[in-house]
């Protein structure tokens, strides 16, 4: 088994001339199964085996991401490894400073540094570090020290304001925008995914093609069909990619992902943030829902289970009635949930300011700065809040919502952790659902998650 050489391009490599048996290998072992594709229909008939081929039969092409494992194929079988030919044109970089404006990178924040310059060394990859490490401030000393033409996706508004102020407050330079209204190019740009995918519509974007470092904020969510079409539209020469969560290497979805940004670069955990005092320690209090219910079917069960039950809401307000000085960000799943809660603390006489993506834009953000400035200190939120907002007034978290997804957990307790003057720890409240199966299911997964995590859980009774 051998092969004549790879030859790696801006979004695919290929396997020139491989022997029909390493054909077969490479085909074989860089196959993923689908979860759930045994019920398919067309792996019932047998007309497919329910699993996804990252490499192309015929033509031997592949993500260019997945080059270490493919070369990692070649070893498996016992094939000489072949010589590597870049054929890509590598930029010429033009550093815009040395140092970032107003960050220092020196003492506890030295890892960030190191971090930094792994990316710049690599040139690619999926940067995981925890919520609070600094992801935004290692991407913009990457940034700077390129000097290239760049594109920052983003995935909500609240983000897209966000790292947008941040990065011209960095790199002391304006940042154009791209998304909610605006259509502003300049050398490094943030940009909204949902924009960008629109236009890609009218076909090829001048700032995709002549963008020389991409860089994909919280790229778990790169697996949707609109993130890695925008990626495999870009021939970016850097691409990077930045997320808190662990990606499931079994995921199919995060074998396109990595094979579009590179392989995962491990950061720092929140346990050794919170070891340095760069993070707040997230302890966990667990409530108890006794009872039972009777209901068929998950819609249901949500709905009667955690929107609209009275025992577990009513925990939740007595929650905010004893923190009245603190500052509460209480995280619900639906609409429907805000509405309750906010209708039963009106009731009890607590003022709290519920938030959803029906909102205008310019309101959401003023109350965002409201809530960090402490001039509203309860806020009940759907998912918009669930990722990548900075918000370090929070002190305490109640997950009102449930679920079992480890990703969503730990953005959730991510908004949190974030440190401010005075401030080492931060209760997090959730719940022990027993009064369904799906429901004691769920946060059975949730603790299993804590546990991994080594969060403090305390159960109150």
């Amino acid at each position: 088994m051998k092969a004549e050489r790879i030859e790696i391009r801006a979004i695919y490599g290929r396997v020139v001339d491989p022997s029909p048996d390493l054909d077969r290998e490479l085909s074989e072992r860089l196959a993923v199964a689908v979860p759930g594709a045994y019920y398919s229909p067309k792996v019932r008939a047998k007309v497919w085996d329910g699993k996804i081929r990252f490499y192309r039969r015929p033509g031997a092409k592949f993500l260019r991401g997945l080059l270490a494992r493919v070369l990692k194929v070649f070893d498996e079988v016992g094939a000489p490894r072949p010589s590597i030919v870049d054929l890509r044109e590598r930029p010429q970089e033009e550093p815009l400073l040395e140092k970032l404006c107003g960050v220092s990178f020196e003492g506890k924040r030295a890892y960030q540094l190191q971090l930094a310059k792994k990316m710049f060394r690599q040139g690619q990859g999926v940067l995981r570090a925890a919520t609070a490490s600094g992801k935004t401030e290692i991407a913009a000393y990457v940034i700077a020290q390129l000097g290239l033409p760049t594109v920052f996706l983003t995935h909500t508004k609240e983000l897209f304001f966000q790292t947008a102020g941040r990065l011209e407050d960095r790199l002391g330079i304006k940042i154009g925008r791209i998304g909610a209204g605006e259509w502003d190019e300049q050398l490094i740009t943030v940009a909204l995914v949902q924009t960008l995918f629109a236009r890609l519509e009218d076909g090829d974007l001048p700032v995709l093609l002549n963008c020389g470092c991409i860089v994909a904020d919280e790229v778990h969510h790169g697996s949707s069909q609109s993130w890695a079409r925008i990626l495999e539209r870009c021939p970016a020469y850097y691409r990077f990619g930045i997320s808190a969560e662990p990606l499931v290497q079994s995921d199919p979805r995060n074998w396109r992902l990595i094979g579009l940004t590179g392989e995962v670069i491990e950061g720092i955990s929140l346990e050794k943030l919170v070891s340095k005092g760069l993070a707040a320690k997230p302890e966990i209090h667990v409530l108890t829902v006794p009872g039972s219910l009777v209901a068929r079917g998950y819609a249901l069960v949500r709905q009667r289970g955690i929107d609209e039950h009275e025992y577990r809401n009513k925990q939740i307000v007595q929650i905010l009635m004893n923190h009245p000085k603190e500052s509460i960000l209480v995280l619900v799943q639906t609409i429907r949930h805000g509405r309750e809660l906010e209708r039963l603390c009106s009731r009890a006489g607590v003022r709290v300011v519920f938030a959803c993506g029906l909102d205008p834009t310019e309101e959401r953000k003023v109350l965002l700065q409201e809530f960090r400035d402490k001039e509203v200190s309860k806020v009940v939120a759907t998912p918009i809040y669930d990722e990548g907002i900075d918000v370090p007034a929070v002190d305490v978290l109640v997950l009102a919502g449930g679920g079992k997804s480890p990703i969503r957990l730990l953005q959730r307790v991510g908004r949190a952790v974030r440190k401010r003057p005075g401030k080492s720890m931060v209760k997090v409240y959730d719940f022990a659902d027993g009064h369904h199966k799906y429901l004691r299911r769920h946060f059975s997964a949730r603790r299993r998650i804590y546990e991994r995590e080594k969060f403090e859980i305390i159960f109150e009774h």
